[in-house]
């Protein structure tokens, strides 16, 4: 129904996962919550997430600047890699016309260490993946880590592979790449 919002609050670790899925289109939903991740694809074909609006995701942390001014979780470990939507061996996803804001944990920034914390899409391993029109956007309170991020720097199947289109997006407030995907 208009005005509905998906909360999956603070505690479950994925508010959204799809797993060994194909052929699913999630289309303008709010989304709020997800410990990790407020949409999780992995091992997936065939997925397309268009006009949603994602926020309010990530572990949530304790601000440590006597150590290195990273966000530090209950494990007492940093904050990195929590993701509004994350993308990992995975074909042919879509992503598009999405607003992704506010996760709960800021990253920090080069004022006291390399940068860590959220971001707004995080991928690995993944081919054909189409990263367009969306609104990656932070803000002084919430700055990104990365506003796209790619897993394993260096790695052969690292971040998207192959046949990606990135293209039209916002990305605002990142501390350290607008995308990193390398």
């Amino acid at each position: 129904k208009p005005g509905f919002v998906f909360n999956s609050g603070k505690h479950a670790g994925i508010g959204i996962l799809i797993e060994k899925g194909q052929y699913i289109i999630l289309d303008g939903l709010t989304i709020n919550g997800g410990k990790m991740n407020a949409i999780r694809i992995r091992d997936s074909r065939n997925i397309i997430v268009t006009n949603c609006d994602i926020s309010g995701y990530g572990q949530g942390g304790v601000f440590r600047p006597e150590l290195d001014g990273k966000y530090y979780n209950a494990k007492n470990k940093p904050i990195w890699h929590d993701a509004g939507i994350t993308v990992r061996g995975c074909e042919d996803v879509i992503i598009e016309r999405n607003y992704i804001h506010d996760p709960r944990t800021p990253g920090n920034s080069w004022f006291y260490s390399h940068p860590a914390g959220p971001t707004a899409v995080y991928t690995g391993d993944a081919a054909s993946v189409v990263l367009r029109y969306n609104d990656f956007i932070g803000s002084d309170k919430h700055r990104w880590n990365d506003a796209i991020e790619g897993w394993g720097n260096g790695a052969l199947n690292g971040s998207v592979k192959a046949d990606a289109e990135i293209y039209g997006n916002y990305l605002a407030f990142g501390n350290d790449d607008g995308m990193e995907m390398d």
